[in-house]
């Protein structure tokens, strides 16, 4: 008549183990949470080659270097944003 994991309780319904799944999964640029902020894992670019990026004369970067395959999404695909984006808030 134990209320354990598995066995019949007082009621003579079975006990039942409830378990919620947490995402915890990491950036695997940066190695942050997500849901944190990214951190930055490259060098800031010169002010020529965001020049060159907004142009588009470069491909444009994203702050853990890859490129960003759309300048409708200005996020890369682990989340990190584009240096245009990043180092116009680092500027204001």
């Amino acid at each position: 008549m134990g209320g354990g994991c598995g066995s019949e309780g007082s009621d003579g319904a079975e006990g039942r183990l409830t378990m919620a799944l947490v995402k915890t999964e990491r950036c695997e640029s940066c190695d942050a949470v997500y849901g944190e902020n990214h951190r930055i894992t490259t060098a800031k670019p010169s002010k020529e080659s965001l020049a060159a990026m907004l142009l588009g004369t470069l491909p444009e970067r994203a702050t853990d270097g890859c490129i960003i395959a759309s300048a409708s999404t200005p996020r890369c695909q682990h989340g990190h944003s584009s240096w245009l984006i990043t180092a116009k808030e680092l500027t204001i």
